[in-house]
């Protein structure tokens, strides 16, 4: 496994938890 192939994994992983922790305070605004 190459270094970058890591670390996009890593983004990757990072941007969905972003993306459920903005889900989830729109769903608590609603």
């Amino acid at each position: 496994m190459e270094y970058s192939d890591s670390f996009r994994f890593i983004q990757v992983y990072l941007g969905l938890f972003r993306f459920i922790q903005v889900y989830s305070g729109l769903f608590r605004f609603i």
